[in-house]
């Protein structure tokens, strides 16, 4: 089962992966039941959000999570950013509040 916020990003994953369920909703209050999922990931996710929310949408991974489970996190490192040549440090600084 996959999320996301977004109906454009919802659509393309369900044309890639038609077998896979996919579900519009908030990372902060999934709707999903307790201790529902082995694995939980978060991809490129927490750096949009305000902290607050990117605390929900942790605790609410937690709370999804089955004892033992994973949560995996894949996210920006914004020290990295100063590496990237001047073009793309860039476009990241236009787009993303967080730079």
């Amino acid at each position: 089962t996959g999320m996301d916020l977004s109906p454009y990003f919802l659509s393309v994953a369900k044309l890639t992966y038609p077998e896979h369920t996919f579900l519009h909703g908030l990372a902060e209050d999934t709707r999903m039941p307790d201790a529902s999922f082995d694995v939980v990931t978060c991809n490129f996710l927490l750096h949009e959000l305000p902290i607050a929310a990117s605390r929900a949408a942790l605790r609410e991974a937690m709370r999804v999570l089955r004892p033992g489970g994973v949560l995996a996190v894949l996210d920006v490192d914004p020290r990295r950013l100063l590496e990237l040549p001047p073009l793309r440090r860039w476009a990241f600084q236009v787009t993303e509040p967080w730079c």
